[in-house]
């Protein structure tokens, strides 16, 4: 009998011991899996974007929040093919071919294939500027010698608006000049081998619409007796070019947000092969205060509305090759407060490249004995750290009766049996050559 009782003991407390297994079992598993999942369960997929246009081109900002596995795709809405998206590319650009209605989709998924995507309709009309009649205000065209004997140097200067294309047109004898980028300031250097009146044409388009201006110039004949003085100039220099762009920085709070502010970071990188310069911040009343060439700045979170933001601080490196926006963002402490920010931006960019220009050749007519001034070619717009490297030909008709490379300040020459002194000096933005009887 005692051995059976020691046995139900045994058999009771081995089933007890079995349900505290289980119990015990049953509540870890209640409480592990969400640690589980905490840890080991990627945060569900969220897709965002922000978008900034110029023209036609139209940037697309990943405003995503990270998840462990995520991969996604872009689809631009205008037929072209999906474009992968990548995690660490926060900026990608799409330029559509014509105006139109556009539904951009941003597709994402994480790790589970939990798959969430965002559309945004784009109505990419065109701009003022893209259908404005071109205008060509001002054409001018003065000599750079003085006088305007043949062969005559002038310098065409004009002025355009509106303009996607430009073409120069100075007489039977010049080649038409094509500028695809004009601008706004345009120059020429143009000579005129004959005398006469010549007419010199300039024509701006944009789409189908164009304008032009014509400006006429009177070249007269030579001396007798007299020389061609010829001045070649050939330049090196650095030409700069300026832009601004705009784009808006944006920040989304991250889904599982834990802290009550969370501190981050922000770039902006400068376009391949420019500088950043200066930014502005575009507030929605009254300009950005600090000037745009500053390196470092505060950022008024309030005047932009978004009251949550934290110490925004917006940084220039010093090499202009990156902008960085940081700071914090609370939780919202009201369902009518944004969980982001969007900070926008006008960057101004420069960029610097190496350019040359070849023997441009100044001409005027030189009186045996006499004087004359030859204006240097004038540099043209944007250039810096100018070089020149100067050659003076003295010609008779088509023949060269003298030439030496950096004009010498005296040197003693022979033209048409006779003996001349011949000095060259410095005079306001040229070169003063003169001819005198040698003893």
């Amino acid at each position: 009998m005692a051995r059976k009782s020691d046995g139900s003991r045994g058999g009771l407390v081995k089933a007890l011991l079995g349900g505290l297994a289980g119990l015990l079992s049953g509540a870890g598993l209640t409480y592990f899996t969400p640690l589980v999942d905490r840890l080991v369960k990627p945060a569900p997929p969220r897709a965002n974007f922000a978008v900034t246009r110029e023209g036609l081109t139209v940037t697309f900002q990943n405003l995503s929040p990270p998840t462990r596995g995520m991969q996604g795709w872009w689809e631009f809405g205008d037929g072209s093919p999906l474009e992968a998206l990548v995690p660490e590319q926060e900026f990608i650009k799409h330029t559509y071919v014509r105006p139109g209605e556009y539904t951009v989709k941003l597709i994402i998924r994480n790790a589970l294939n939990e798959e969430n995507e965002r559309s945004l309709t784009l109505n990419l009309s065109e701009s003022a500027a893209d259908t404005a009649a071109p205008r060509v205000q001002s054409l001018q065209a003065v000599a750079l010698s003085g006088v305007a004997y043949a062969p005559a140097t002038f310098r065409l200067s004009a002025e355009v608006q509106n303009a996607r294309l430009c073409v120069w047109e100075s007489g039977n004898d010049q080649p038409m000049e094509v500028q695809t980028e004009p601008g706004t300031k345009l120059e020429r250097l143009v000579t005129f081998a004959t005398p006469g009146r010549h007419a010199v044409k300039l024509a701006a388009f944009n789409g189908d619409r164009h304008d032009q201006r014509v400006a006429f110039v009177e070249v007269l004949p030579a001396p007798a007796g007299s020389l061609t003085a010829v001045l070649r100039v050939s330049d090196q220099a650095m030409q700069v070019t300026r832009q601004t762009r705009q784009t808006t920085l944006g920040v989304s709070l991250p889904p599982d947000l834990k802290q009550e502010v969370w501190a981050f970071t922000r770039t902006i990188p400068a376009r391949p092969g420019w500088s950043i310069v200066g930014v502005k911040v575009l507030y929605p009343r009254g300009d950005d205060a600090t000037p745009p060439e500053t390196l470092s700045r505060s950022v008024d979170g309030n005047r932009l509305g978004f009251p949550t933001a934290r110490e925004l601080t917006l940084t220039r490196d010093p090499e202009g090759k990156l902008l960085r926006l940081t700071g914090g963002l609370a939780r919202p402490g009201s369902k009518g407060q944004s969980a982001g920010l969007a900070v926008p931006l006008q960057i101004i960019e420069e960029r610097s490249t190496a350019v040359s220009r070849l023997a441009v050749p100044v001409t005027a007519s030189l009186a045996l004995p006499g004087s004359v001034q030859l204006a240097l070619p004038p540099a043209p717009a944007g250039w810096t750290q100018r070089k020149t490297q100067a050659t003076l030909e003295l010609r008779e008709g088509d023949r060269v009766v003298w030439q030496q490379a950096g004009p010498p300040a005296q040197a003693v020459v022979t033209l048409k049996g006779r003996r001349y002194r011949l000095t060259t000096s410095p005079s306001g933005e040229g070169l003063r050559v003169t001819l005198q009887d040698s003893p």
